[in-house]
């Protein structure tokens, strides 16, 4: 036998052994995308049913997201079944389905909201109430198969009462002097929330409560014309005691911070660094709040020392700096308004402000 013939024998051999030692071939399983059998949402054959839900049964708020019900299927469900086969309820609570919210992605995962008889946006959980949500058997998927049995879960999404939001939000800083704080509760208060509510430092304002009694908002009048004070942190803060209308008192304290924008020049005309600028122009700085008109002349400088003429608008927030005869040709000036320039209310620059700009011929 030559070696090639030899080793055509010892292959073939090695192939019959081991095709001997592999054991018979399974069934080939379903193809998967992602890892899930996505074929099987919709076989007719598998009956529906609940494999997860947002919240999940017997959990306790609150909850990330306030009014939304999340439902997973193992099928793709009929939409228009599930409207009519999903219902809430709780002890004393009118609680009804949101039909025009219900959305499915992929189809087997469904959102659900809940609503009052009124509107949507009204709506509150009741704070300490335990909520039932039931899927009726006659729910379906879209191959017609219905729920094998009536589905429960309960939940109770408000365990306390609490503060939704508030604006500005905690730690805001360079907020407008216009500002309107608003505090959103997730229970309905009434004006006796007025007396624990406190703004500090003081300021002078308007307190109101919106038509569904969920949110307290303050206007200020303030010490500006603007509203609340240049450069100032103020803290929004309610104890403990503040309730809501049933009673239900705060778990704990509360307290929101924000600082309003500081006393600077918020922008100047010419810009900073202009060129060919008319040796008759006058420079306009804006001011964030109105300045201290006492404060002003010593607080500007020009170099080359120019004599000046300083103005300003009635509301004191916007400075004019005009040369008495006029700017030197092809020349570099340099103006500063220093941090002793102090606001209408006594807080001092920030930083000083500087402006370049070179004139024309």
């Amino acid at each position: 036998m030559t070696i090639v013939m030899a080793y055509r024998y010892a292959l073939i051999v090695l192939v019959c052994i081991c095709c001997a030692c592999r054991g018979p071939e399974g069934s080939m399983g379903p193809a998967g995308v992602g890892g899930e059998d996505y074929s099987a949402l919709a076989d007719s054959i598998i009956q529906p049913r609940v494999i997860f839900t947002d919240p999940t049964d017997q959990s306790i708020g609150p909850f990330d997201v306030y009014n939304r019900i999340q439902i997973r299927f193992n099928k793709i469900m009929d939409v228009n079944s599930l409207k009519r086969a999903i219902s809430f309820s709780a002890d004393g609570e009118s609680v009804f389905l949101d039909t025009t919210s219900i959305a499915t992605e992929e189809g087997d995962i469904v959102t659900i909201s809940a609503r009052d008889s009124v509107r949507i946006a009204s709506f509150r959980w009741k704070i300490g109430t335990s909520y039932t949500l039931t899927i009726a058997g006659s729910a379906s998927d879209v191959n017609g198969n219905h729920l094998h049995e009536t589905f429960l879960m309960t939940f109770m999404p408000e365990p306390v009462f609490r503060i939704l939001s508030v604006t500005p939000k905690n730690g805001t800083t360079n907020a407008k002097l216009n500002t309107v704080v608003r505090i959103t509760f997730n229970s309905p208060v009434s004006d006796t929330i007025l007396s624990f509510v406190t703004i500090t430092p003081a300021i002078s304002g308007n307190w109101s409560l919106s038509s569904n009694a969920l949110m307290l908002s303050f206007k200020p009048l303030g010490i500006t014309r603007r509203g609340f004070d240049i450069g100032t942190t103020y803290v929004v803060a309610l104890p403990s005691s503040a309730h809501d209308q049933y009673g239900n008192v705060l778990v704990s304290d509360f307290s929101s911070r924000f600082t309003t924008i500081p006393f600077r020049v918020s922008s100047s005309s010419p810009w900073d660094g202009a060129t060919a600028v008319s040796r008759t122009s006058m420079l306009r700085l804006n001011f964030t709040a109105a300045v201290d008109i006492q404060t002003l002349h010593q607080a500007i400088t020009v170099i080359p020392s120019t004599d000046i003429i300083i103005g300003y608008s009635s509301a004191r927030s916007v400075v004019y700096v005009s040369p008495a005869s006029s700017w030197l040709p092809f020349s570099l000036y340099t103006v500063t308004v220093d941090s002793s320039l102090r606001s209408a209310t006594g807080k001092n620059m920030a930083v000083p402000f500087v402006l370049h700009f070179t004139t024309a011929e």
